[in-house]
């Protein structure tokens, strides 16, 4: 078995290209630089996240919908729990959540996919996603040419045969625009071919 290194989200997120939309957001070791991000951003809540850590949330390392005051009282902590690191991002209200990843898989190769994301994805075996897509409920559809973007995104990521699996979850999508709000690239040893 060949070791597995999971990159932080910054460098996942960074992989994925300029092609993907992100929230603003900042990934610093210092808190004062935290502060000094949140204090120039016209949003009033911030999500604060542990670097390093491959499932941030099991750990409770995702801090949600933080005051600035918030997000200078948690950095310690969260700069504990990962590599010192925090990423610290502006809130985004999310009509709908999605996930887009991959895996290569040893029979078939490269296998991506596309479903429901946050904690849906973990909580639903089985959703229909297709009519939250096409604008359910009056809401904005999906811009699709720049969904197509992400998923095309993430499949050129195994174009490194590195890459094992990618995981870029939950896209949230916001009057039909997907943005990426964590994103998780796992790479075997460069020595082992997976």
């Amino acid at each position: 078995m060949s070791e597995l290194t999971a990159l932080t989200e910054t460098a996942s997120k960074r992989r994925l290209g300029d092609a993907i939309a992100l929230p603003g957001e900042l990934a610093t070791a210092d808190r004062s630089a935290a502060v000094a991000f949140v204090a120039e951003r016209p949003s009033q809540r911030f999500v604060a996240k542990a670097s390093g850590i491959a499932h941030k949330t099991d750990g409770n390392l995702v801090r949600l919908g933080l005051s600035a005051a918030e997000v200078a009282a948690c950095f310690d902590e969260l700069a504990a729990a990962g590599d010192g690191t925090v990423v610290v991002a502006e809130f985004v209200d999310a009509e709908t959540e999605l996930l887009v990843g991959g895996v290569r898989d040893k029979q078939f190769g490269p296998v991506i996919t596309i479903g429901a994301g946050g904690i849906a994805a973990e909580a639903l075996a089985r959703l229909r996603i297709a009519p939250l897509l096409a604008g359910w409920r009056g809401s904005v559809p999906l811009d699709t040419d720049a969904f197509a973007a992400l998923v095309t995104a993430v499949a050129a990521q195994f174009d490194d045969p590195a890459v094992v699996e990618v995981e870029v979850n939950p896209v949230a999508v916001v009057a039909g625009r997907p943005i990426v709000l964590d994103a998780l690239v796992v790479l075997a040893d460069p020595g082992v071919t997976p």
